[in-house]
């Protein structure tokens, strides 16, 4: 099954980083396709998981959010 994740951030540290990246990570190794969108990465991606970077521009954050949903999707 193919499988996408957004999250703005792929890390192995923090919170909601962490938790989409084990996730995913997990996913992966059950035989799934993980498409990992997003707009900063901190970390090698797992065997099995394709990142997607997005840049967002350096505007206010509201508005970096509502680029990189917009670039994700």
């Amino acid at each position: 099954m193919k499988i996408a994740f957004a999250y703005t951030t792929f890390s192995d540290t923090g919170g909601v980083e962490r938790a989409s990246r084990d996730l995913a990570a997990s996913l992966a190794l059950r035989g799934h396709a993980i498409d990992f969108h997003c707009a900063e990465v901190r970390a090698e991606a797992p065997e099995g998981i394709t990142l997607h970077r997005h840049r967002v521009p350096a505007w206010p954050h509201a508005l970096q959010i509502a680029a990189f949903a917009r670039a994700a999707s």
